[in-house]
């Protein structure tokens, strides 16, 4: 985000691409894209939501400073930090994907 001014938006990060199977998989799907960051003054800012899946929810945006929140489920993305004075902070974690596999005897 760029510093040092009044206003301010920041695109979320791009969804986590489908996973690709040989023979063709019965599930493989990608992620949505994260939220939006916004700061709207010095100080206040909106802070991006982490992107979902079908199995799993991205951590929800803050609305004040702080490290982001943590996804939940499987391969959910974290929200975005804020912080005021320069210094930096981390966004949430994102999950772990899953793999399903069937076997026949």
């Amino acid at each position: 985000m760029i510093s040092n001014t009044s206003v301010s938006a920041q695109s979320g990060g791009l969804g986590g691409a489908a996973g690709v199977c040989s023979p063709v998989c019965d599930i493989s799907m990608a992620g949505q894209a994260g939220g939006v960051g916004q700061r709207n003054g010095t100080i206040n800012g909106f802070h991006g939501d982490g992107g979902s899946t079908v199995f799993g929810s991205g951590g929800p945006g803050r609305s004040q400073t702080g490290v982001g929140i943590a996804g939940t489920g499987y391969g959910a993305g974290g929200s975005g930090s804020g912080t005021s004075g320069g210094l930096s902070t981390n966004g949430g974690a994102g999950t772990a994907g899953a793999v399903r596999i069937t076997e026949f005897k």
